[in-house]
């Protein structure tokens, strides 16, 4: 791996300075090679934090596992398979629609008293089923299949799908099927926990207050886990292991989106965003962002490393661009 780590650290530093960032950490990993990990303002690299949306790569993993058993086919209608109260219109929605935000279900983000309820009470979620059926209660955006929005809400379907014909929890088929075979460890977030690095939320109030120990990640309503820098990317460069070579070829199928960025053209798979005509290369993998974090890890094929990065405020500063910036020195 050819990286000028002064450079990188120096690119880094002045980002996070010009916006007041308290700390970030990122690791790059390049399989038979040690990994590098610097870190900014946070003093332990192996600290834990919210993976956030990252967990939709998670449950992608595992719904492609039923698949690859026979338990589930992706292109049946999902009504033969969720077993709460849906719509009609979304019970003909399929899986592979869930899993590519193509299913045409709104999501709870774009309603401001979701996010009123979040601030008002971010230790408990009661009364977040009120959230489901507002989703709902919405209607389709479109026909499953013609285009895209991103949904928390089909994540949730997606893990309660996964659960259910599993007959286990998601701590469990994380365990056994990702955790067990990688040697990693990563916990499923059930509400406030201190097992986390602190994490700082201007979102919350403008206290800008720490949330470990605070906000219950059950307001991710697919779930979320906690997980180390090394966790992630040995994640996301292990994906065709764990998933099998055709699986994973169907994960990094990325289709383009109509979304301004300024780094990449954004697209998305199965579980996996990332642009697969990047300047630096195809790129693949998730990121993630919630009340105190932003986080990010990607791969690259063509420079044969992967990439992880977390900054411990929700603010101005992505855990992506810290990514991107090292691809673009590599």
């Amino acid at each position: 791996m050819n990286l000028d780590q002064k450079v990188l650290r120096d690119r880094i530093q002045a980002l996070l300075a010009a916006n007041s960032e308290p700390g970030a950490l990122i690791e790059i990993s390049s399989k038979g090679t040690p990994s590098i990990s610097l870190n900014f303002g946070v003093q332990e690299v192996t600290a834990s934090f919210p993976v956030y949306s990252i967990a939709k790569t998670i449950l992608a993993i595992l719904a492609l596992d039923l698949a690859n058993q026979g338990e589930l086919n992706l292109d049946a209608e999902i009504g033969k398979y969720v077993q709460r109260e849906i719509p009609d219109w979304l019970k003909k929605a399929t899986l592979r629609h869930l899993l590519s935000h193509r299913s045409g279900i709104f999501d709870y983000g774009p309603f401001k008293s979701y996010h009123e309820a979040v601030r008002s009470r971010p230790d408990h979620t009661e009364g977040r089923e009120h959230f489901v059926a507002k989703v709902f209660d919405k209607g389709p955006q479109f026909e499953a299949g013609s285009s895209f929005f991103y949904s928390n809400i089909g994540y949730m379907l997606i893990r309660e799908i996964i659960e259910s014909k599993a007959d286990t929890d998601l701590q469990t088929l994380f365990d056994s099927k990702i955790g067990t075979p990688l040697k990693i460890q990563m916990e499923f977030l059930r509400g406030p926990t201190n097992e986390i690095m602190s994490g700082f939320s201007p979102y919350l109030s403008k206290d800008c207050p720490d949330v470990k120990g605070f906000y219950d990640f059950s307001w991710v309503f697919h779930g979320t886990f906690r997980a180390t820098l090394s966790d992630l990317t040995s994640l996301i460069e292990n994906l065709e292991t764990l998933v099998g070579t055709s699986a994973f070829k169907e994960m990094i199928s990325l289709h383009p989106l109509e979304f301004p960025h300024p780094t990449i053209h954004p697209s998305y798979g199965l579980g996996l965003m990332g642009d697969m005509g990047a300047s630096f290369g195809p790129t693949y993998g998730h990121n993630g962002g919630g009340p105190g974090f932003s986080v990010a890890a990607y791969a690259s094929p063509e420079k044969d490393v992967t990439i992880a990065a977390v900054v411990n405020r929700d603010s101005s500063v992505e855990a992506e661009t810290l990514v991107f910036e090292a691809l673009n020195l590599i």
